[in-house]
């Protein structure tokens, strides 16, 4: 609002999940696809987590498992000996520590995950999209499936209309172009989990230009769909998650 440039922001989120038992909580991490979660020790299949989703096709600056009695409770996350806030000293120090930094015991624990710094000019616009999550491990599903379920339903992987459980992970193909046209032209099923998931040139419509689009880029290796977040009124796109190895 000043007009002035702000060269270094950064953008955080710190969790404690006390899952059963605040006393008794483990913690893992997904360093590759932006992922945190935390359980109780007495029962590992229900976590409970962050996912930090990947506009921007880069890893996070830190991933910290904290440990509460010792980072968090002693100062309540101010003013550390050397006058820096705890949490946001952990915050910009780079890398991933892991929860038996501390013991091996699942002592009170907490999360922090941090993206890369950020400058912001005047009249720009910065997105963070995070995602809390609590999740059975008992579902059935790989962790790639469950991600790909969670960002469809965000708004990505767009062009993947037909959710085929069988191929959860595989770009759009013409099985995608014959569903769709069926719901085009046949009064066939929308595209899943919204009709919207069929607007692969990100108009805001699901209609015969994204027919062209799609079949475009299925048979002649133009474009891939645009993804942008659901959920937002601000058009924020991004290539699709389709042409991210990691995410695949």
């Amino acid at each position: 609002p000043t007009g002035t440039d702000i060269p270094e922001l950064w953008a955080a989120v710190f969790e404690d999940w006390d899952v059963l038992n605040y006393s008794a909580n483990w913690a893992d991490m997904d360093t590759l696809h932006n992922l945190m979660w935390m359980w109780d020790v007495a029962d590992p299949s229900i976590v409970f987590g962050i996912m930090k989703v990947p506009f921007y096709d880069e890893l996070m600056h830190s991933m910290v498992v904290i440990h509460n009695p010792t980072e968090v409770y002693p100062n309540e996350g101010f003013c550390s000996g050397d006058g820096l806030d705890t949490l946001f000293s952990l915050m910009t120090t780079g890398g991933y520590r892991y929860p038996g930094f501390w013991s091996p015991d699942p002592d009170d624990r907490s999360l922090l995950i941090t993206g890369p710094p950020f400058s912001l000019n005047p009249g720009e616009k910065h997105i963070e999209v995070w995602i809390d999550f609590g999740r059975n491990l008992n579902d059935g599903l790989t962790w790639s499936q469950w991600w790909h379920r969670v960002l469809r339903y965000a708004g990505f992987y767009r062009g993947d209309v037909n959710a085929n459980p069988g191929e959860p992970d595989n770009p759009p193909d013409l099985g995608d172009l014959v569903y769709l046209i069926n719901y085009l032209f046949k009064g066939g099923p929308a595209p899943v989990p919204y009709p919207d998931q069929g607007d692969v040139n990100a108009d805001r419509i699901t209609d015969l230009g994204d027919l062209v689009y799609l079949i475009n880029f299925i048979f002649k290796g133009d474009s891939p769909p645009i993804d942008y977040v659901r959920f937002i009124e601000q058009l924020w796109s991004r290539p699709s998650l389709f042409t991210n190895p990691l995410w695949q």
